[in-house]
């Protein structure tokens, strides 16, 4: 996490000690970040789907989630934004996660669908931050016209005529 990243960096900077890779983690990700933005502009598509938009698969912690910051830049370039992610219900955010999303993607509200199959209807490109179920990659795989961007490595869509695998 950037937070943890930060603490070491200052121990080591507190200690004199030299973290040339350490120093370097942060400007990489930043690049990732550009990387994906670039690639998304590329597909000259309009509407931009982000499934699975936490920090960590699995639960509802938003702040530092790489995919967070590509969807708002994303949308304030003027594409059409949706999200979806079974773990995050805005009405449960508590504390430092939900003045994170109330300050920093206030828009968060009205770009979270509830519903997979509304979610897959609204979007010309995929932008996948999470496994999901043989049913749900099923969905996915019969829209023949969709782009994908994969950021976990999902081998059932790598055959896909329009699979784009993408490392952070």
């Amino acid at each position: 996490m950037p937070k943890d990243l930060r603490a070491l960096t200052l121990i080591a900077h507190d200690n004199y000690l030299d973290t040339p890779v350490l120093n370097s983690i942060e400007r990489s990700n930043q690049h990732q970040i550009e990387r994906a933005i670039k690639l998304i502009e590329s597909f000259n598509r309009n509407n931009i789907g982000f499934w699975g938009i936490s920090f960590k698969e699995g639960t509802d912690d938003l702040r530092n989630s790489p995919v967070v910051q590509v969807a708002e830049r994303i949308m304030g370039k003027g594409y059409n934004t949706y999200l979806f992610d079974e773990a995050v219900n805005e009405s449960q955010l508590i504390g430092a996660n939900k003045y994170y999303i109330e300050n920093v993607f206030p828009h968060f509200k009205q770009l979270l669908l509830k519903n997979f199959d509304e979610f897959l209807n609204n979007i010309e490109i995929l932008i996948i931050n999470k496994r999901g179920s043989k049913q749900e990659f099923n969905k996915i795989f019969n829209k023949d016209k969709l782009q994908i961007l994969d950021l976990k490595g999902i081998q059932e869509l790598k055959s896909h005529k329009n699979y784009y695998g993408f490392n952070w």
